[in-house]
C-alpha cells in the first residue's frame, strides 16, 4: 500500500527511470505484478517495467516459460509479462554453479538428486567434447523473450570465458547461421576449455 506508490512517485519525479521486481518465487512474482496492476491506480500504465528471476531458465529448469504462475490460467510468467509489456531478465544460466565442471558451492539449495544429475550431465558433456558451461550459456541466450541474461563471475577467468561465449553467440546470430560448432567441429570452445570453463 505504501512502497509501490512511493516508487511510482520517484519515477514520476524522474528519480527512477524504471521499476523492477526480483527475488521472489515465480508464483509470488506473478501475484505481485498482477495485484499491483489491478489495485494501484497508474493512469492505465504498467506499474513495473521489468522483472528479474534467477534459476528458472537453464538446462534443467525452464519454469520461467513452462510453469503456470496462476492457478486459474495456464500462462507462464514470460507470457504474462509479454502481455503487459514488462521486460524479462533471467539470471543464473549456470544454475549457481550446478552446470559447470566444478562442484557447486556448499550452500547450494538444490536437492542431492539434482546435484548428482548435473554432475552426470557435466561428465557426459565432457565425454562428448562439449563444454557444459558454454552450452548452458548459449541455451540461456537463445530465447528472444529474455531480453537480458545475467551471469555471475568469481574471477577474471570467468569473465574472459563469458565474454568468449557472448562473442560466439553474437557472431552466430549476426550471420543468421545460428549457433554453430567451433571451426574444428567441436562444441567445446578450445580457449574456454583450456581456461577451465566458466
Amino acid at each position: 500500500e505504501e512502497t509501490i506508490p512511493a516508487m511510482l512517485e520517484c519515477k514520476r519525479l524522474g528519480l527512477a527511470k524504471a521499476l523492477g521486481l526480483t527475488g521472489y518465487p515465480l508464483e509470488t512474482h506473478y501475484e505481485i505484478l498482477q495485484r499491483a496492476s489491478a489495485e494501484i491506480p497508474n493512469d492505465g500504465e504498467a506499474i513495473f517495467d521489468q522483472t528479474l528471476t534467477y534459476g528458472h531458465f537453464n538446462l534443467h529448469d525452464q519454469d520461467l516459460f513452462a510453469k503456470s504462475t496462476n492457478e486459474d490460467e495456464e500462462e507462464s510468467l514470460v507470457e504474462y509479462c509479454r502481455s503487459k509489456s514488462i521486460a524479462v531478465m533471467a539470471a543464473a544460466p549456470l544454475s549457481m554453479g550446478l552446470l559447470t565442471h566444478n562442484p557447486p558451492p556448499f550452500w547450494h539449495p538444490a536437492s542431492d538428486a539434482l546435484k548428482e544429475a548435473c554432475k552426470d550431465a557435466a561428465r557426459a558433456a565432457e565425454e562428448n567434447g562439449v563444454d557444459l558451461p558454454t552450452l548452458s550459456t548459449l541455451f540461456a541466450l537463445s530465447h528472444e523473450s529474455v531480453g537480458c541474461t545475467l551471469i555471475g563471475m568469481g574471477c577474471r577467468r570467468d569473465l574472459d570465458c563469458a565474454l568468449a561465449v557472448m562473442k560466439r553467440y553474437e557472431s552466430s546470430t549476426s550471420t543468421g547461421e545460428g549457433i554453430v560448432p567451433d571451426s574444428d567441429g567441436a562444441w567445446d570452445g578450445k580457449k574456454i576449455q583450456e581456461t577451465g570453463g566458466i
